[in-house]
């Protein structure tokens, strides 16, 4: 037990807490019952890579989990892996093996508990869909220290714990479905899009076979004919070298040879300065304009390894949630139908610049539905917009995240919950229609309330 000053990824939100971190399995159950029995409660840690409040406590006690089970054990197409255990860490023992798991985030240090908590998605997700198709099932301790295997054949049960933020239970091991390819390369295209509707054309025209994995950057400063410009990537694995993965990378502590606290400092000092003379716009604009401009002009096919591909910032751009210190990043991602995508993206921008917000990135992604009761998917794209909370009033910050949801309920669409530490109950009820199916399970699975986070308070969930 220790006390801590624990924040989000990209530090947004943050609370000072007494961590626990048991050692074994019987602790953790003993701690559980000690805890129902005071009438407290506990939020789960685990990769403490959220851009949310999932795992910062509603009170004052969470349990660190990171720790406690990192097994990995392969069958003939599946494995059995620890919810301790690290993106990157499964991810070398994969390649090894010509092994592929679908939905993989762009996080190497997420845990494998935290990706099925989440039901994260990534660039094959509208192919393979959300980490939910993953799963066979999983291991998990419940409020009163028992523990159950859960199928995916349990659906009640299932669809509660998969993308159910931690507050189901915990999620101690789980049997996750692999894929084998006879490589581990893929092999890049890029589409260079006019606007965004070029853009909408490009996910619509997707076709299984021949392509795995699609993405886009867009501009989310650019206005008139050429609102939305940017490029479509898409990928498939094709042979290639041995891919090595990320072995020399992940604790590199350097930026372009400097120490990244040095780097990260020293270019939030120069985005205050551009802030306070009103160029953060123009600035933004500059970098989206020559980054189109390299996008048409540079080779639009290259082969890269695996794991470079999914995690391209792991060894160019280390520890790059610096940058947003003290007051952190915000990204809000919002799924809607394809009939709608066009207007609500537009819409969305323009909520931002009424607050005098610019989206330093702007990305889309294809999704596939799955049954999850809290499950960020769909037939439909999704759009992220990220944003400097620094150097802004919360006041107006606070203004914009309700205008930015109202936004997103007009349009029938739904918010990424893990990342948007700013919904309210009532507008996650308005976008999660199965919202009160969860609670139904989590009453059962979690009666006096010892699972509570800062989201599930905010979000009704506890």
């Amino acid at each position: 037990m220790r006390t801590e000053f624990i924040s989000t990824y990209v530090y947004n939100a943050g609370k000072t807490c007494t961590v626990y971190t048991p050692q074994s399995v019987s602790e953790l159950s003993a701690l559980l019952q000690r805890l129902k029995q005071e009438g407290n409660s506990a939020s789960i840690l685990g990769g403490r890579n959220s851009f949310g409040d999932v795992f910062l406590p509603a009170s004052n006690e969470c349990i660190d989990i990171s720790g406690l089970n990192r097994s990995i054990a392969f069958s003939e197409s599946s494995v059995r892996v620890g919810s301790g255990v690290r993106s990157f860490e499964l991810l070398e023992q994969l390649l090894e093996r010509d092994l592929y798991l679908p939905a993989m985030t762009g996080s190497y240090l997420n845990t494998i508990g935290g990706d099925i908590s989440a039901n994260v998605n990534g660039k094959d997700s509208w192919k393979t869909g959300n980490y939910y198709y993953n799963i066979e099932s999983v291991q998990l301790m419940c409020a009163d220290g028992t523990i159950a295997r859960i199928s995916n054949k349990d659906a009640e049960l299932f669809n509660a714990v998969v993308g159910g933020l931690g507050v189901a239970g915990i999620i101690l091991e789980a049997e996750l479905k692999l894929i084998k390819r006879e490589s581990n390369n893929v092999l890049c295209q890029r589409i260079v899009t006019r606007n965004i509707n070029d853009t909408i054309r490009a996910f619509e025209a997707l076709k299984v076979e021949g392509v795995d994995f699609a993405y886009a950057w867009v501009d989310g400063i650019s206005k008139g004919a050429n609102f939305g410009k940017g490029a479509v990537e898409i990928a498939k694995f094709v042979d290639g070298p041995r891919d090595i993965g990320l072995i020399g990378r992940v604790d590199n502590k350097k930026v372009y040879g400097l120490k990244d606290s040095f780097f990260w400092g020293a270019i939030r000092g120069g985005w205050k300065v551009a802030h306070k003379l009103g160029l953060d716009k123009a600035a933004f604009a500059a970098f989206n304009s020559m980054r189109y401009s390299w996008l048409k002009n540079a080779t639009n096919m290259e082969t890269k390894p695996f794991s470079t591909y999914q995690f391209p910032i792991a060894g160019l751009l280390p520890n790059w949630n610096k940058r947003f210190i003290p007051n952190g990043l915000q990204e809000i991602q919002c799924f809607f139908s394809f009939a709608v995508f066009e207007e609500a993206f537009r819409k969305l921008v323009e909520c931002c610049s009424r607050f005098d917000v610019y989206p330093e990135l702007c990305a889309i992604r294809r999704l596939k539905a799955d049954d999850a009761y809290l499950s960020f998917s769909g037939d439909g794209l999704c759009v992220t917009i990220d944003y400097d909370c620094n150097n802004r009033d919360p006041e107006k910050l606070y203004k914009m995240q309700r205008a930015l949801a109202e936004t997103v309920i007009k349009y029938s669409g739904k918010i990424y919950l893990s990342k948007f530490p700013y919904l309210t109950a009532e507008e996650c009820a308005a976008m999660y229609p199965k919202i009160n199916a969860f609670k139904e399970v989590k009453k059962q699975l979690d009666p006096n309330g010892v699972f509570q986070s800062a989201a599930s308070v905010r979000l009704g969930l506890s």
